[in-house]
């Protein structure tokens, strides 16, 4: 770009309003909950090495987890995750959800794909293969981003 050529101003990104539920949860625990599983991607971001649902749900001690990761089928910790992609990508960061992975699967589940449909701008591709790959990618763009901001 040339000294004289201004590039466009970015918009500001707004959250879709369920960010804003904590799941029945005291929103300060709900919060403090987040900071914790949020810690652990970026840890697992660092090391380039996603972690299971379970293993996460386990580091995350602010809220109760009765059934483990399938607390609520499942729900309770992906909407936990998708309320943190959800800020990260506010903050034009990579989604940190991708890092967190199906045991004996090495991916994501459903409701990863599922965030990445609904938030704008993002281009989840059709089909198995070319979503799998977009997963990687955003492994990647993980791990590139959290490496150098220590």
């Amino acid at each position: 770009m040339k000294p004289s050529e201004k590039s466009a101003p970015m918009t500001p990104r707004e959250l879709p309003k369920w960010v804003e539920n904590t799941y029945g949860h005291d929103p300060s625990e709900w919060g403090e909950a987040k900071e914790q599983a949020r810690e652990v991607l970026i840890e697992w971001a660092r090391r380039y090495d996603p972690g299971t649902y379970g293993e996460l749900v386990d580091r995350v001690t602010a809220i109760e987890w009765p059934e483990g990761a399938f607390t609520q089928f499942g729900g309770q910790i992906g909407h936990l995750l998708g309320q943190i992609s959800a800020e990260e990508w506010v903050e034009r960061r990579p989604l940190l959800s991708a890092l967190a992975v199906l045991k004996g699967a090495d991916e994501p589940s459903g409701g990863f794909y599922r965030l990445c449909a609904e938030l704008p701008d993002v281009n989840l591709p059709a089909g198995k293969e070319a979503r799998y790959e977009f997963w990687l990618q955003e492994v990647k763009r993980c791990r590139d981003y959290w490496k150098l901001h220590s």
